[in-house]
Formats: structure tokens, sequence, C-alpha cells
């Protein structure tokens, strides 16, 4: 039996997001309504298409994913360094740099370092 066979994944339903049984219900919410005080029971009552096992898998599956070994922010040594040059329209003062929006920059020119 799959650890995980309650959760699915479809791409036209709930923005592919991971669900339960293919019902409209995402694994995030169930886990969201544990995290702020619902109860198995509670969230059984609100949502009746629910099972408990379904509660328990969601659960799981978050823990799961939280146990993954990736760590997006440990150290990492870069393989290419990106220089991001934003040319802007002119300004009067130096003190009218840091007021320049998104809107205002004519160009973006990426360079690339190896």
């Amino acid at each position: 039996m799959n650890q995980f066979d309650r959760i699915t994944f479809a791409p036209n339903m709930m923005g592919g997001r991971a669900c339960l049984r293919g019902l409209r219900i995402t694994v995030s919410l169930v886990v969201n309504l544990v995290a702020n005080g619902m109860s198995t029971s509670e969230i059984l009552e609100e949502y009746p298409d629910l099972e408990g096992e379904d509660v328990k898998q969601a659960l799981a599956y978050a823990a799961a994913l939280a146990n993954d070994e990736f760590h997006p922010f440990a150290p990492t040594t870069p393989k290419i360094r990106v220089s991001l040059v934003l040319l802007v329209k002119p300004f009067t003062h130096a003190a009218d740099f840091h007021t320049i929006t998104r809107a205002q920059a004519s160009t973006v020119e990426v360079r690339w370092f190896e």
C-alpha cells in the first residue's frame, strides 16, 4: 500500500496542488486547520467528505515534505555570477536615486560572468 495513497495531484484541479482523494480539499488547508487548533473531529464535521485517515495522511505528507533534505537557505557556491544592470532615466540629484521605480527603468541588461 502506498504511504500517501490518499494524496492526489491533478494539473486542472486546485492549480495542481496536493489534494485529498481527488476532492477540492488541499493538504495545505487541512494542515492549516490543524495548526489553528481544529481537532480531527471538528475538521470532519466541517468537511463531511473527508475521513479521519485523510487528516492523518495530510499531516504525514506535510511532515515528509518538511523532513526533505533540501535546504534552500543553506549557503551554496554559485557556479555563475549574474550582474543585473538597470539603465534608468536621468535624475537630477544623487538623493533621487532611491526613489526610482520599476516603471522608470528603460532597459534591463543581464551580464553573465564565468
